[in-house]
């Protein structure tokens, strides 16, 4: 629970736990950070919280969280598979988490005059 608050932890603990039980809630079938952040900013934790066992809020916080860490993926893939150390997550995509590398690398380029 690195970055996270409680109430977005014990949300997206219900939501992992009830895409475990029924795989055909995943778009692709597989659970994954991408996935997961795919679904969250595709607002299927928030729209259609009732389905996870969550209420809107908390569907609100899940999509906050992804927003803000979406730009660093494979750090937040480590915090996520730390904090949630027992769930069985598939494997990411290698072109998912090169984003990261992708942005800090088109970061540290650019010039900064002025």
């Amino acid at each position: 629970m690195d970055d996270m608050d409680r109430e977005t932890f014990v949300a997206l603990e219900k939501v992992i736990k009830v895409l475990l039980g029924d795989r055909t809630l995943l778009p692709d079938g597989r659970l994954t950070i991408e996935t997961l952040a795919k679904m969250a900013n595709h607002h299927f934790f928030d729209s259609g919280h009732e389905r996870y066992g969550i209420i809107m809020r908390q569907g609100h916080c899940i999509r906050a969280y992804f927003e803000m860490n979406s730009l660093q993926p494979r750090t937040m893939m480590h915090r996520l598979y730390r904090s949630f150390n027992t769930v069985p997550f598939d494997k990411e995509s290698k072109r998912y988490l090169d984003t990261e590398d992708n942005y800090l690398e088109s970061f540290r380029t650019k010039e900064y005059r002025k």
